[in-house]
């Protein structure tokens, strides 16, 4: 059984469509700030958050994004992935 999750934003015409992964991979902290992407980035502070769909990473400039909602269910790691990026910034 799959769940779909429906979701409608004030903007109009607009809706979300989630979709969970049938497959899903653990992303390891090395692969993403090994990454190419994140090596050669002009960011002034650098995050990164994971992987996307397409197995690309994202990642954001905490200088221009001050703010960053992270969203899920308990036990899904949000606390650990935030004092990760704050280790990192300390780094």
């Amino acid at each position: 059984m799959v769940f779909v999750l429906l979701l409608r934003y004030r903007v109009k015409g607009t809706i979300g469509i989630e979709v969970p992964n049938k497959n899903p991979k653990i992303v390891s902290g090395q692969s993403v700030i090994g990454s190419k992407k994140f090596q050669e980035s002009k960011y002034d502070l650098p995050i990164v958050l994971g992987k996307t769909i397409t197995n690309e990473v994202f990642m954001f400039d905490l200088c221009k994004m001050p703010h960053v909602l992270v969203a899920g269910a308990t036990g899904q790691g949000k606390v650990c992935g935030a004092e990760c990026d704050y280790h990192f910034l300390i780094i």
